[in-house]
């Protein structure tokens, strides 16, 4: 009956394009994926902030989700932002429901700009959600919300993770964006799991335009590893995909 694999996005949607819902679908699409989506709030932004966030009630965020899951051949989930703590613990609910899918994090809690999703003292929730997931995709600033601790420097970034990791058997993967090494000017990423860390390295590239770059990569993550089966292989193939896309965009 089907012909397409099936990619479910749990996010915001964002009336510029560029982020949440919007570019989720996209990349999805891009990756011969057919998009379902669970809309969890209407946001109001541009690619220089976000100005308001209206979230959804919680029995319509709930009736989108069923009515996908029970109407397609869902592959894997993605998760952005949530838009509420009403919202994080429903959606919590619904992961525990159905455990068979793959899970990817992308933990938009914080923009660099403008207002936040979830407050602080929220994060006991958010860590909750993260032991219903495969994998979760934090910059600098959002691991340091998710362990509480400041991190300057790669080896903090990893010791981070891996209290990450072991907390709630989530595997992390770290980006790089926030950690330049100025010598070689060369961007280090990796993966903590339980059993190993992987480090994958690129050289940096100076974007004019970066608004949704974690909700693309977050995206193509899932997608590349429902396809490729692997989650190292997929972590490469993804990081690569976003650079190269970011870098053709001139605003």
């Amino acid at each position: 009956m089907y012909d397409k694999r099936f990619f479910m996005t749990i996010a915001a949607s964002d009336n510029s394009g560029g982020a949440g819902i919007q570019q989720d679908l996209k990349v999805a699409e891009s990756l011969s994926f057919w998009g379902l989506s669970v809309l969890t709030g209407i946001t109001v932004q541009n690619f220089e902030g976000l100005d308001k966030i209206y979230p959804l009630p919680l029995d319509l965020i709930q009736e989108q989700f069923y009515k996908n899951v029970k109407s397609f051949p869902l592959g894997i989930i993605k998760i952005g932002a949530l838009c509420s703590l009403p919202i994080a613990q429903l959606v919590i609910d619904l992961l525990k429901d159905y455990p068979q899918f793959p899970v990817v994090i992308d933990p938009v809690i914080a923009p660099t700009k403008g207002k936040s999703f979830l407050n602080k003292e929220d994060i006991d929730v958010y860590l909750e959600l993260l032991t219903c997931a495969n994998l979760v995709t934090p910059n600098k600033h959002e691991l340091e919300l998710l362990t509480n601790q400041k991190i300057s420097t790669y080896q903090e970034a990893l010791d981070a993770a891996s209290y990450l990791v072991k907390k709630t058997s989530c595997n992390v993967y770290i980006k790089g964006g926030h950690f330049i090494d100025k010598q070689d000017n060369k961007i280090k990423e990796y993966l903590v799991t339980k059993n190993d860390i992987t480090e994958f390295t690129k050289a940096k590239k100076f974007l004019t335009y970066s608004h949704g770059t974690g909700c693309y990569f977050s995206t193509a993550l899932a997608c590349n590893f429902l396809l490729l089966g692997d989650i190292k292989t997929a972590c490469i193939k993804s990081t690569e995909e976003v650079s190269d896309y970011y870098s053709k965009i001139k605003f």
